[in-house]
């Protein structure tokens, strides 16, 4: 199963909206996903499959328009094919979300793809240098949601990275993205990881 993914993460914002409606207009996604919407407002009213999270900068207005276009995945799961649901964990509560997505997991989904502001805790995109040691500001339960299915895509939008992208595999079962950059497009395999970033 081979996807075509576009992410868009809240950055420095509005410079990028012209960008990515030409993008959106000229090219298919099976899905595009938000992590952080105040931004990419636009993107939500266009007939495409779009999935997001609220970050702390997001109001309640925000959260409301993506539950009104059935877009809002922060502690839930929509089911893009049969096997493939895509969920989300946002920055306002990711220990509730973390555990409604592992207790409302469908049981038909055995590939996953979870949209989230933080990376799993003790990979290696998620050391940074602090008082002259390296720690792990990564998010536990991300790795124990992961191995509740037999292929995970993490996309983790932050700017707690060195370089723009960094992908790394991890358990077995697990492919992180993490990225700072501000649009992203994402070609996998789910069957296998396999990927290309652009």
């Amino acid at each position: 199963m081979i996807l075509k993914i576009l992410v868009l993460c809240h950055t420095e914002g509005q410079r990028c909206n012209s960008t990515v409606t030409r993008i959106v207009g000229k090219e298919f996604f099976d899905a595009i996903l938000l992590c952080g919407v105040s931004d990419y407002r636009k993107v939500l009213d266009l007939d495409r499959r779009v999935f997001g999270i609220p970050l702390l900068e997001d109001d309640i207005y925000i959260i409301r328009i993506l539950k009104e276009k059935g877009s809002y995945i922060a502690g839930t799961w929509h089911q893009i094919e049969r096997s493939l649901c895509v969920g989300g964990i946002d920055s306002r509560n990711p220990f509730q979300n973390a555990e409604r997505l592992k207790h409302q997991k469908p049981s038909e989904c055995k590939y996953a793809i979870i949209l989230s502001s933080y990376m799993p805790k003790h990979s290696m995109c998620s050391k940074v240098r602090l008082l002259n040691k390296e720690v792990s500001i990564g998010f536990a339960p991300l790795s124990t949601l992961a191995s509740e299915f037999q292929r995970v895509l993490i996309i983790s939008c932050t700017s707690n990275i060195e370089k723009e992208v960094c992908m790394e595999s991890f358990n077995k079962n697990t492919l992180l993205i993490a990225t700072k950059r501000s649009v992203i497009q994402v070609t996998v395999n789910m069957s296998t990881l396999e990927v290309e970033v652009v």
